[in-house]
């Protein structure tokens, strides 16, 4: 799907997707809009983000996103990899900085001049020298919410200036957090967003893990029904209910990067069915 039918009165789903850590290669379609291919997660060895989503995006024409980490890479190999995906036609990338190295000789690119923000506007400048169309290739980044608010919207801001188009936010299990982290936002910036906000929300299942601190009543409703889709599934149509359209869903981890992606595919449909559920009651 081309952006230029993303219409933001419409629900659109990106999907989160481990790479493997091996060579064989499982294909797995979510009925999300987009594959976000996430970056070496947990700091393992996987398969190379950009790889697998030019992989992926060329070999089954299922739309995907790639992962570039400055923690891991630098600012010359994130500029070449964004050549490569173009080549590929896949559709944009998420940069972002990374958790810090696990290993305490690992050199961090956090202290260097090419942060997150001062990256996307290097590589919106080189999507322009190569007369990149926008709706062509997206260059995102991540919102985390579960630290301050107020330096999340600082950050938000910071990335928005140097061209930003869309965001993932880390998983979050609140709405009353997503409204008080919007409605700081729009005092500051005082417009209309542009950039589109795909708000993570992350099933979960028994014995799977979280690297967001998880509500206690989820826990026990996991503990007891072996999943959070009841949960999910209402705070999903809170934030429809209130014109939300975007949403990032997070497949169940379990230690040692196991993923459910067939609870994450029943879950995509169900929102894509709760929408259509809302444009029907709208029609009456």
């Amino acid at each position: 799907m081309p952006w230029s039918n993303v219409s933001i009165d419409e629900c659109h789903i990106i999907s989160d997707f481990s790479p493997e850590n091996n060579t064989r290669i499982n294909e797995n379609e979510l009925n999300s809009d987009f594959l976000l291919i996430s970056s070496n997660p947990g700091q393992s060895t996987r398969i190379e983000s950009s790889l697998r989503a030019a992989y992926t995006q060329h070999n089954s024409g299922i739309d995907c996103l790639a992962t570039l980490t400055l923690r891991d890479l630098s600012p010359l190999a994130i500029r070449s990899m964004i050549l490569g995906l173009l080549m590929w036609k896949v559709k944009g990338a998420v940069v972002l900085a990374g958790d810090p190295p696990k290993s305490p000789n690992a050199k961090s690119l956090d202290d260097r001049s090419h942060r997150t923000t001062t990256m996307i506007k290097e590589l919106q400048t080189l999507l322009k020298e190569n007369s990149i169309e926008s709706d062509a290739f997206k260059l995102g980044s991540v919102i985390d919410l579960g630290d301050s608010l107020e330096n999340a919207v600082k950050l938000t801001c910071s990335k928005l200036e140097n061209g930003v188009d869309f965001f993932v936010t880390q998983p979050v299990f609140s709405v009353a957090k997503i409204h008080e982290f919007e409605s700081m936002l729009f005092e500051r910036i005082k417009r209309p967003l542009e950039a589109r906000i795909y708000y993570g929300l992350q099933l979960l299942r028994q014995g799977s893990v979280s690297f967001t601190d998880i509500p206690y009543a989820i826990q026990e409703e996991v503990a007891a029904g072996l999943d959070n889709t009841e949960s999910l599934t209402e705070m999903a149509s809170l934030l429809m209910s209130s014109g939300h359209r975007s949403f990032y869903t997070v497949a169940p981890i379990f230690p040692g990067g196991k993923r459910d992606y067939d609870i994450c595919k029943s879950f995509n449909t169900t929102l894509k069915s709760m929408y259509q559920g809302t444009q029907g009651a709208g029609a009456d």
